[in-house]
Parts: C-alpha cells; structure tokens; sequence
C-alpha cells in the first residue's frame, strides 16, 4: 500500500516536473493570473500563497470528456507559464506589503493584522509592472470559534481508491471533477455541522491533502460541485525551489500543516476527518497526543483492504458517524461539549 502511494506519487511529481520543463521551453502572450492557493487569517495573522502565471486560457473539461481528453487537459494546465521575480503589492485593512515572487512563480505572505477582530477580510492584490489587480475575500478565524474541523481529501470526501495504483492514477488524471464520485454523505455531515455551529460564519474548515497544488482546481471545483462548505485548501507544494513540501512521507506533511493549524487558534476545538488508506490514523492518533485539549473527535473512513490494518481507541467509523448524523442529538451533543 505504502509501496503504491509512493509510485503515484513519484508518477504524478514527474507529470507535473514535465509540464514545468515544456512551460520552460516556449513563451506565448496570454493574459495574468493569480492563483490563490491559500488565505485566512487566524491568530491575528494573515496567511496567503499562491502563484503567479500567464493565463493560457485552457480547454475547460466537460462531462462527457473521454479519459484522454481529461488526461490531455490536465497536462495542458500544469504546462503554465509562471511570472518570476515578479513584484507583487498585497494590501489589507489600509496597510500595503511589497513582495516577489520566486523562480516558479509562487508567492507567500505572512503579516500581523491591523484589526484581529475583523470577520471578513478583503484583499486586494497588484502586479504594478503590469497594471494588474485582483480582490480576494477571505475569513479571518478571529477568535471567536470554537469549533473547527480539518479533514483529508482522497478516499475521505471523494472515491479515489488510493490502494489500487493504476484506479488512482485514472482518477487523479484520466478524470475531470464532474466526472469523480463523492464518499456518500459526507458533503450532507460537514454542512450540518457548519449550520449547527453557533459561529458558523468562522467556523474553520480546512482540507489538508497530500495532492500537489498543480490540481488544486479540480479538488476546489469537485467540492464546489458537491456543495461542500467553504473552506481553506491546503495542497502539497512540488516545486525546484526551496521550501518544498516532503513528496513521499504523508505522516511529516501532515503532521506538520496541522500541528501549525492547531498552534494558529489554540482556543479551537477540532473534529478530524480521514481514512485509513495511508497514515490518516496515524496522524490523528500524534496530533491528538500533542493537543489533547483542541481534538474533539477522529473520524476515519475504513477503505483499507488489509484486516489487519491497526485500529486505535477513540477512532470513530466515518461511515457510522454519517449514519448518526441523521439523528440532531447526535451533533448537538458534539457540538455542547465544545461549549
């Protein structure tokens, strides 16, 4: 299983190096784009990446795409063109922050807020070399949550069969998000949880997966598509550049992104939402022994075909808790004890 998950992975990095090096090789005029990867503010802080490129204006996919044309259309947008060294002026609440991007075109912001208790911050960002802007609103979790949930992506909230390499692989690439299955009721559970929320306005909601952010599109559409709530996307960064996410070793990625979410608004209680395909268990199992007081539940989805796959205390079935969720009491009583 672990052997599979790092062939994809390594398969996928090397579509996504590919389509780097082709973007190297050729320039064409096309209009500016910036990709917001992330940003939210929390702890009195805002955090923001992304990336700059030119917008090739690609093909858009369809349903009724043929997996080759879904394949060719997911080449076609990692092959981008990114803006490098290019000065960028992120304004917020009157302030202005001069930056640049790297050598592939990302970009990352992390300043104190003027007003923390903000609700909704509006972003406004500028490429001054080209008389480019862009207007971002983003929430700002300003401390006034308390009640949060973090979850995964593939086998979690979409079918995406991480233990079969080649069913994987068709679905990551040979696939558009139209054509991908949601996990049933998972999509229903998460937004009554954000509507029983008494804060749901700020409730944090956050998607942390191991895919890189090359596909970030498709993981946003798919749950657009399927009315997820709002939430922040936290995908892996795969670039030559420093700073780079680790490309095989699931436990250390995620541990680490969501250890800094916990340590971001530690008065945040935190439902955690997996499977046990990978290292979901795993991670929970460290983060729970690290923040004890901020973990309020542990969700996984059992996909795992191996019957000895462990099992650890206080680890709810997905399925099951899909199942109860029909019942109000069953949310209620989760969502008192935070209180």
């Amino acid at each position: 299983m672990a052997l599979n998950a790092l062939r994809v992975g390594g398969l996928l990095c090397l579509v996504v190096m590919t389509a780097g090096v082709l973007a190297g090789q050729s320039q064409t005029e096309a209009n500016v784009a910036i990709d917001v990867h992330y940003a939210y503010g929390a702890g009195g802080i805002l955090y923001l990446q992304g990336r700059l490129r030119e917008d090739e204006h690609d093909e858009p996919a369809r349903a009724d795409d043929s997996h080759l044309s879904s394949l060719k259309k997911h080449i076609d947008r990692m092959h981008v063109h990114e803006l490098k060294r290019e000065p960028m002026v992120v304004s917020v609440q009157g302030a202005r922050y001069q930056i640049k991007s790297d050598a592939e075109g990302y970009f990352a912001l992390e300043k104190k807020l003027i007003d923390a208790g903000q609700a909704n911050l509006d972003l406004e960002l500028q490429l001054p070399k080209r008389g480019f802007s862009q207007r971002v609103r983003v929430d700002n979790f300003n401390g006034h949550a308390q009640f949060g949930v973090i979850s995964d992506f593939d086998d979690t909230v979409i079918i995406s069969d991480v233990e079969n390499k080649v069913t994987l692989l068709k679905n990551a690439l040979a696939s558009n998000p139209s054509q991908r299955t949601p996990v049933a009721g998972v999509a229903d559970l998460f937004t009554k949880i954000s509507q029983r929320s008494t804060t749901a306005a700020t409730m944090p909601m956050f998607f942390v997966t191991g895919s890189p952010r090359q596909i970030q599109d498709d993981i946003s559409q798919f749950l657009q598509l399927h009315h997820f709530p709002p939430a922040v996307i936290i995908t892996k960064k795969i670039n030559a550049e420093k700073g780079n996410d680790p490309l095989s070793d699931q436990f250390k990625y995620k541990t680490s992104h969501i250890s800094a979410l916990l340590e971001q608004m530690p008065t945040v209680r935190f439902v955690l939402v997996g499977d046990d395909g990978e290292k979901d268990p795993e991670v929970y199992r460290e983060i729970q022994r690290r923040y004890p007081a901020q973990v309020a539940a542990i969700w996984i989805n059992p996909v795992a075909r191996d019957v000895n796959r462990s099992r650890y205390p206080g680890q709810q079935n997905l399925t099951e808790v899909v199942k109860s969720a029909s019942d109000s009491n069953f949310l209620d009583g989760l969502l008192r004890s935070q209180e």
